[in-house]
């Protein structure tokens, strides 16, 4: 099958990989928006993994896929992504599943496409419709070519009303497919909450995908393996800020207290004399400057900090202007 491989422009490249990986055992990488955009496979990306696994280091893939992890193999060879280029993969739907292990009578009911049936093969639990189930699998939208989930308000308020404690298996709010953004499961579990309904979300950026990656590569490398040893590259900052605690809301003011900005006074319309701002702009400024009166001005400074140079500077340049000076 054709497929189609896209490269990164050298603008979209800050640091050099090759100038970090030598501080690391092993890679955890996301797939979609890292490797491939849905449609083909970026040049880049795979060329740099297959030198990582060249150098005798380990790729694991770690994706948000509400799949089982042998579903993902035949996906990432359509899309041009080739085998020597990861050692495994670990999936949302792998831990998923894990967890549904654990609750094996609790009657269940998936809310998602067919292509997503394979997550329940193995369960023991009891599959059933909406009005019976004690758990939802929430995989992904029913379409994809939806673009708000508050078409399913109907059957989440159901769910909400009945008790239903949903697993997302797809924490992802949106993904771009090639040109056109889809909805994820994740924009429809936050729609639940929303609502007052729980939801356990399983895959990035909750523990349970990375302890399962972490194994995975203790197998790899047959030792243990030091997580500050391990690169994790992901597609999205506010995924990488939320997963590190430091992603949160807060009101605007306190947002502005916490990150302070500064700009340059633009100086006065009267060039009587010239300063340079903090950050290195020109401005001119005028005690007469002010239209309503009060042109009084106070200097302030230790001792040899330059109080009378300044006075000295604004008689002269005041007195060039054409003002009356007296001392």
């Amino acid at each position: 099958m054709s497929h189609t491989r896209q490269s990164l422009s050298s603008s979209d490249v800050q640091t050099p990989f090759s100038g970090i990986i030598d501080h690391y055992d092993g890679v955890l990488c996301d797939i979609w928006g890292v490797i491939h955009n849905g449609v083909g496979a970026f040049d880049d990306a795979v060329d740099a993994l297959c030198k990582v696994r060249a150098s005798g280091r380990f790729v694991i893939l770690i994706t948000n896929a509400p799949r089982l992890s042998q579903d993902i193999y035949p996906q990432l060879d359509r899309l041009g992504v080739p085998r020597a280029a990861f050692d495994t993969v670990v999936t949302s739907g792998d831990v998923t599943a894990a967890l549904l292990a654990k609750r094996p009578d609790a009657p269940l009911f998936h809310f998602g496409p067919a292509r997503d049936h394979s997550i329940l093969v193995g369960l023991a639990n009891p599959i059933v419709g909406l009005s019976d189930a004690k758990l939802c699998l929430l995989t992904g939208p029913l379409d994809d070519g939806i673009v708000s989930v508050d078409i399913y308000d109907g059957q989440l308020a159901e769910m909400q009303e009945n008790a239903v404690t949903m697993i997302c298996a797809n924490p992802d709010l949106v993904v771009r497919s090639g040109p056109r953004m889809v909805v994820c499961a994740g924009s429809i579990s936050q729609r639940y909450k929303q609502l007052g309904g729980k939801v356990i979300f399983e895959g990035k950026p909750e523990a349970a995908i990375y302890r399962e990656a972490v194994n995975k590569a203790t197998s790899l490398a047959r030792r243990t393996v030091q997580r500050n040893r391990l690169l994790v590259i992901g597609d999205g900052l506010a995924t990488d800020m939320e997963r590190l605690k430091r992603f949160r809301t807060v009101l605007s003011t306190t947002a502005a207290n916490m990150a302070p900005m500064q700009g340059e006074y633009l100086g006065s319309a009267h060039p009587h004399l010239l300063f340079i701002g903090r950050r290195g702009q020109p401005f001119f400024w005028s005690p007469f400057e002010n239209e309503a009166g009060n042109h009084n001005v106070a200097i302030c400074g230790k001792s040899g900090s330059g109080k009378s140079v300044l006075l000295q500077e604004m008689c002269a340049a005041l007195r060039g202007a054409g003002a009356q000076v007296v001392v």
